[in-house]
């Protein structure tokens, strides 16, 4: 990732002392160096994500402890009142 902002970075500096382009080769080595540099950091931020939610269904599928509550029987008691 590093090299990745390094060259983006180079890139936007050439990009800026030619004047801000708007088409060309060095315009189009400016938005192609931006663009796969901004396209890994949203790849780092949802694997990070995907990591967290991952882990996180992990540990309650192997958690395990007293269920709180009888709702199951409430609902059945007062079905039977009425």
């Amino acid at each position: 990732m590093d090299e990745l902002k390094q060259k983006s970075v180079a890139s936007c500096s050439i990009w800026i002392d030619m004047g801000r382009p708007r088409s060309g080769p060095i315009f189009d080595r400016y938005r192609k160096n931006k663009a796969a540099y901004r396209h890994e950091i949203c790849n780092k931020q949802r694997q990070e994500k995907e990591i967290y939610t991952n882990g996180l269904h992990e540990a309650l599928l192997l958690k395990q402890g007293k269920h709180s509550g009888n709702v199951g029987v409430v609902n059945l008691s007062l079905a039977a009142v009425r």
